[in-house]
């Protein structure tokens, strides 16, 4: 079996300031992760060709699976609704140990703002081909938010993603408005309400990964 394996780390913020743009200094500490210590907020699970498991001797949180969408929502309810959200991803190493010679590239999406009740959120996704997308989904239907002259069903490619490395992903919100950063680097704006997107309410996080 071949599998995607992530190196996560998460933490975010609470908002200090009260502009309309995203200027603000996320300055208080809500929620972060380290993985040094064990944390029942990470699910840890094995279903057939999926899974997630903490590895504390190397401070490291694994998901993978094999050929099928695996979702993971985490064990902590969000009452926020304006906040700055970081992690860091790495996804397997394609070349170096010749997992998936395939057609399709990994995928992997950071899910947020996720209400069960209305199956209603936004995923943020990278590739293993140094692309990303935005999409909005609700009631079991999806909405691409971002698009590419070259019609690639919604990715766009990053001058900033890393194959084969450590990628670090930061997404701030204020007001049904997004920012989204790649390895520092700022990567693309949105506001939700010119998309015609009601001001979502807060949310659970997890993250996802597609086919390949």
């Amino acid at each position: 079996f071949f599998y995607t394996f992530l190196f996560i780390i998460l933490s975010f913020n609470t908002v200090l300031s009260q502009s309309h743009k995203i200027q603000d200094i996320f300055s208080q500490n809500v929620f972060r992760e380290d993985f040094n210590l064990d944390n029942k907020i990470f699910p840890i699970e094995q279903n057939e060709n999926q899974f997630a498991v903490f590895l504390k001797n190397e401070g490291q949180y694994f998901i993978g699976s094999e050929e099928a969408n695996y979702n993971l929502i985490l064990n902590w309810e969000n009452d926020l609704k304006d906040y700055e959200f970081k992690t860091a991803v790495t996804l397997s190493p394609e070349e170096k140990i010749n997992l998936f010679q395939t057609e399709n590239p990994q995928e992997f999406g950071i899910l947020f703002q996720y209400n069960p009740d209305n199956q209603e959120g936004l995923i943020f996704e990278i590739n293993s081909v140094k692309k990303y997308r935005l999409i909005h989904i609700k009631n079991g239907r999806s909405k691409k938010l971002t698009f590419s002259s070259s019609n690639e069903d919604g990715w766009i490619k990053s001058n900033y993603l890393r194959k084969n490395e450590k990628n670090e992903i930061l997404i701030k919100t204020k007001e049904n408005h997004f920012e989204f950063f790649i390895n520092g680097q700022f990567e693309f704006t949105i506001n939700l309400n010119k998309k015609n997107i009601t001001p979502l309410s807060p949310g659970r996080f997890g993250f996802s990964l597609g086919t390949h």
